[in-house]
C-alpha cells in the first residue's frame, strides 16, 4: 500500500522542497530582488527602501522585496507598522533563513543590497554575509546601492578578511558616504561610486502621495520634533525653539522601538507613538519647522524644503550626517551640542533651498543613470 505522503515524494522525486515551495509561491519571476532592512522598526529606513523600490520600478523592472529572518527560528512580525506599509506597496517574498536564502536565485535575475548601514561592522549581528550578497550565484547580477559602513574610523581586520571576497564578487558597487569610497578602495581593494541615499530618488510629489493616505488632521502652524533618542536637554530645546518662533503647537514623533520608554522622556508633551508611515510623512509635509536627531529625518526635511535643525546623533553615527550635509551644502543646519540652539539665532532663520534642490536633482539623475546602466546588464 502506498501512503499519500509516499505518492507526494514519488512525484517530486529529487527536487528540493524549498524549490517546490518557491515555484508554487513565486511562479512569477522578478527582474530584481532587494535585500536589506526594509521591514525594520524604523521610519527613515522604511522610507529609503520605499524610494529604492519605486525607483527601480520606474526604470521598468519588476521588484521582489526579500524577507530574511534574523535567526533560524525567528519569524518577523507580520503586523508591525513597516510591514503594514510594505504590504500595500511591495511584492514580498516568503521568509528565508540564512541556510535556504540561496533558493531565491530561482526567482530573481538581479539582486541589490542596500541602502542604509548594512555594512557597518558594529551592526554585523543584524546583517552578515547575506547583505554582501553571499547567497547569489554567479549567473545573477549583484550590486549594492548606496550601502553604508556607518560611523567607522577603521575597518576591523576580521571584518575585512570575512567580507572582502564577497565585495569582490559584486558586479557594481555604490556607497552612500564620500569616505566609504576610500574604505572600499583602501581596505577591500574594490572600486565604488558615491550615490545619493535612495530617499532622494523620490521627489516631494512622490511623498505627498503617501501623505494623502493619512487620516490624521494636523493643526496648521506647528513645529515637528522627530527625536529618536529623546532626553531632557533635547526636549527643552525643542520647547525653546517653538516659543522663539511664536508657534503654539508641536507635533512629536520618536523611534518605533522601545516606544513607551521614549515617549516618557517627552514629559507632558503629546507624542504620536506608533503612528503609521503615512501619518509620519504627512507630519513632515505640513510642518513649518523641523528639529530632528535622525539622519533620514534630516533628509525628509530637506526634500520638503522645511527649515530645520539637525542634531548630530553620535549614538547612531554622526559622520553620515556630516557627509550628507556637506554634499547638500547645508552644514550650517547641523549642530553637535544641543546648547548651540540657545546660542545661534541663525538656526531659526528661513532657508533658501534653491542650491540644495539643484544638487539633489543632479545627484538623482546621476543615480538613475547608474542604476539604468548596471541593471541593463541583466542576463
Amino acid at each position: 500500500m502506498t501512503l499519500p505522503c509516499q505518492k507526494l515524494f514519488n512525484t517530486i522525486g529529487k527536487t528540493p522542497i524549498p524549490v517546490i515551495i518557491d515555484k508554487i509561491l513565486y511562479r512569477k519571476k522578478y527582474k530584481v530582488g532587494i535585500i536589506g532592512w526594509w521591514y525594520n522598526l524604523n521610519y527613515g529606513g522604511t522610507m529609503t527602501y520605499y524610494a529604492l523600490n519605486q525607483s527601480i520600478q520606474k526604470l521598468g523592472y519588476s521588484v521582489l522585496m526579500i524577507r530574511r529572518s534574523s535567526s533560524e527560528w525567528h519569524m518577523p512580525n507580520d503586523n508591525t507598522i513597516p510591514m503594514r506599509f510594505a504590504k500595500k506597496h511591495y511584492n514580498i517574498s516568503r521568509v528565508y533563513t540564512a541556510k535556504d536564502l540561496h533558493w531565491i536565485n530561482y526567482s530573481c535575475q538581479a539582486f541589490i543590497s542596500g541602502s542604509d548601514q548594512l555594512w557597518n561592522p558594529h551592526l554585523e549581528q543584524y546583517s552578515g554575509p547575506e547583505f554582501f550578497l553571499s547567497f547569489v550565484n554567479s549567473n545573477n547580477l549583484k550590486l549594492s546601492y548606496a550601502s553604508s559602513f556607518g560611523n567607522i574610523r577603521e575597518v576591523p581586520s576580521k571584518f575585512k578578511e570575512k567580507y572582502q571576497s564577497y565585495l569582490k564578487r559584486l558586479d557594481a558597487i555604490s556607497v552612500r558616504e564620500d569616505y566609504a569610497v576610500d574604505i572600499c578602495k583602501k581596505d577591500f581593494g574594490v572600486n565604488a561610486v558615491q550615490l545619493c541615499d535612495p530617499i532622494f530618488l523620490c521627489d516631494e510629489e512622490d511623498y505627498k502621495k503617501i501623505a494623502r493616505e493619512s487620516r490624521i488632521k494636523f493643526e496648521s502652524n506647528y513645529i515637528l520634533n522627530f527625536i529618536l533618542d529623546p532626553n531632557k536637554e533635547k526636549i527643552e530645546a525643542c520647547r525653546y525653539v517653538k516659543k522663539r518662533l511664536g508657534i503654539n503647537t508641536a507635533v512629536n514623533f520618536t523611534d518605533l522601538q522601545q516606544v513607551e520608554e521614549r515617549i516618557n522622556k517627552f514629559g507632558d508633551d503629546f507624542v504620536y507613538g506608533n503612528a503609521e508611515i503615512e501619518d509620519f510623512v504627512k507630519a513632515y509635509e505640513r510642518a513649518d519647522f523641523v528639529i530632528t536627531d535622525s539622519f533620514h529625518g534630516t533628509c525628509l526635511a530637506i526634500i520638503f524644503n522645511k527649515p530645520f535643525i539637525s542634531i548630530a546623533n553620535k549614538q547612531r553615527g554622526e559622520k553620515r550626517f556630516i557627509s550628507m550635509l556637506n554634499w547638500i551644502q547645508l552644514t550650517k543646519r547641523l549642530i553637535f551640542d544641543v546648547n548651540d540652539i540657545y546660542k545661534r539665532s541663525d538656526l531659526l532663520d528661513e532657508e533658501d533651498f534653491t542650491d540644495a534642490n539643484l544638487i539633489i536633482d543632479r545627484s538623482r539623475k546621476k543615480s538613475f543613470e547608474w542604476l539604468r546602466n548596471v541593471l541593463g546588464k541583466i542576463k
